[in-house]
């Protein structure tokens, strides 16, 4: 970790704001401000900093965290209160915000410039009530994003092995929105509370079937590419507890949807589960679609039209 002063610049409003750090040799962390009115700004210039104690902002003020790029903020048993957020810098691919124990916050992450690298560690949890942005995620653990502020919008790739939880449906607005591509190397819980899942780019799992359970209430999950398509990617068994809009092909050890379906290509599966579909399920294009269960059945609970 790096403590060396010129590597953190420091900006506010009010000249007298007071950026308290205590921590040990190691540059394990604890941050406070003064109580102070504006917006104090933290950036992290060269170096990484690794926070163990809590993160807070003076009743009066707003504190930032900035990561330039390349440049990591790791917290370690550290909690962040409210009024502190975490981005990353103008212009740049941003820097990394790396969840190595469990953190709560209460403000947003990445929402003024998108941060570079969001990890959550294996069986830790984040937890935020408030916008997510980053350009690429890496959860091999939790987010529950409790709050219904804002949402997940991940601007380029993402890695899922854990589970995601974001709040209830907001204006404007999509509960989780993945553009670039998605891996799964583990299996995966994304639940949103009646608000849409989109999935912009392929999703695909690794060397191994992995299977994706999908919660959006009322609302649809969404795939506009294709899903477990490419060779030896396929994915596991997909249960989807809500309605789906299937845009491109999908091949799958199973699929389970709850409420209507939007089919526009060719669905494959492989396992004995084969393709439920509970609600009404349409043709969302004018061509011929196969659907295909080698070692199951198609069933249309409600029907197909």
């Amino acid at each position: 970790a790096n403590t060396n002063p010129s590597s953190l610049t420091t900006t506010g409003d009010n000249a007298n704001v007071k950026l308290i750090l205590a921590g040990d040799s190691g540059a394990n962390l604890a941050l406070t401000t003064s109580a102070q009115a504006g917006t104090h700004t933290l950036t992290l210039g060269s170096g990484n900093v690794e926070f163990n104690g809590n993160i807070a902002e003076g009743t009066g003020g707003t504190l930032k965290l900035v990561a330039s790029d390349g440049r990591s903020f790791i917290f370690n048993s550290a909690s962040m209160t409210s009024n502190a957020e975490i981005d990353g810098v103008s212009g740049g691919t941003g820097g990394t915000m790396t969840v190595s124990d469990d953190l709560t916050m209460s403000d947003s992450i990445g929402s003024s410039e998108s941060i570079g690298v969001l990890t959550v560690a294996v069986s830790k949890t984040l937890t935020t009530n408030d916008a997510i942005v980053a350009k690429v995620l890496d959860v091999n653990g939790t987010i529950d994003k409790t709050g219904d502020a804002g949402s997940l919008d991940v601007e380029l790739t993402s890695t899922l092995a854990g589970t995601i939880n974001t709040g209830a449906r907001v204006s404007g607005t999509v509960g989780q929105l993945y553009t670039g591509a998605v891996t799964l190397d583990g299996n995966t819980i994304l639940t949103t509370t009646n608000d849409d899942i989109r999935f912009a780019n392929k999703v695909e799992s690794d060397s191994s079937d992995r299977n994706l359970t999908l919660t959006t209430g009322t609302q649809n999950v969404l795939f506009a590419n294709t899903v477990g398509a490419d060779e030896n990617k396929e994915v596991g068994a997909i249960a989807i507890t809500g309605g789906m809009i299937a845009s491109n092909t999908i091949e799958a050890a199973s699929l389970s949807v709850s409420l209507t379906s939007s089919i526009s290509a060719d669905v494959t599966t492989t396992g004995a589960v084969g393709q439920v579909y509970s609600g009404i399920a349409t043709n969302g294009a004018a061509n011929t679609r196969t659907l295909t269960a080698t070692a199951g059945d198609v069933n249309f609970v409600t029907g197909y039209r």
